[in-house]
């Protein structure tokens, strides 16, 4: 990530880590983008079904099988190559990430409730750095549109957007 004296995208810096961890495996780096980006995706359906859904039957194993199946789609970019990781899959991990902060966000309490789980907000705050790290103009498309979505669930919005600013 160093070798350039100025990049308005700075995903180099995000994925360094990574590569270190895998000792410059790209194979290996490659399939814990995989892994990330399909894990991700799988935990913010499993949120909406669960959130979302219309019926009360079976329970988790049926609402994981659906959402399994809906996450699928999230690997289509494999169908052309398979990617380095890089800024695109950077800037769709951490809007995963955010989507997921914001739908917790609507579960985890109510606007009566003493209790504030931060979790929503980390998760909100981490995917849109994420986001800024890779892509500014893509992270200054999320910021209104998390701040209207968190505004709009009622959820403790304040402490919400202090701690995913923070």
């Amino acid at each position: 990530p160093w070798i350039y004296p100025f990049s308005i995208s700075q995903f180099g810096f995000f994925y360094h880590p990574f590569y270190l961890l895998v000792q410059g495996d790209i194979v290996l780096l490659r399939q814990l983008n995989i892994l990330a980006t399909f894990g991700l995706a799988l935990v913010l359906i499993f949120a909406l079904v669960r959130d979302e859904r219309p019926w009360r039957g079976p329970g988790w194993t049926t609402d994981l099988a659906v959402s399994f199946t809906l996450a699928l789609p999230s690997l289509f970019f494999l169908l052309q190559w398979i990617a380095t990781p890089g800024y695109n899959s950077q800037t769709l991990q951490g809007l995963l990430l955010a989507a997921i902060g914001v739908v917790m966000n609507r579960r985890s309490s109510g606007p009566d409730d003493a209790h504030f789980s931060p979790a929503p907000a980390i998760a909100l705050g981490i995917g849109g750095w994420m986001v800024a790290l890779a892509k500014p103009s893509s992270a200054g498309l999320l910021a209104p549109a998390a701040l209207f979505m968190v505004l709009a669930t009622g959820r403790r919005p304040l402490r919400t957007l202090v701690v995913a600013t923070g």
